[in-house]
């Protein structure tokens, strides 16, 4: 999920086609060059330009469908069989 400064209430999820394998020299924290596809009707509704500046949110995995329970209410008990 991408948040292009100059529209700060519009989230737009793009797919990372490709990352830099070495960071770009002359920055002041280490910048890597990533190239994100956007959907076509973002393009078409949002004027962006070359070198607009945002924030990211990048989803690595998801599962679905599943429960999760806090590890404080799992209980441990004595001479249960297996």
């Amino acid at each position: 999920t991408i948040m292009f400064d100059p529209y700060p209430n519009v989230p737009i999820t793009g797919k990372i086609t490709s990352i830099g394998f070495a960071p770009q020299e002359g920055q002041s924290s280490t910048v890597y060059e990533v190239k994100i596809s956007l959907p076509k009707d973002a393009i078409e509704t949002y004027p962006y330009k070359i070198g607009m500046t945002g924030d990211s949110t990048f989803i690595t995995n998801s599962i679905s469908d599943i429960v999760v329970i806090p590890s404080s209410f799992i209980k441990t008990e004595k001479n249960v069989a297996e």
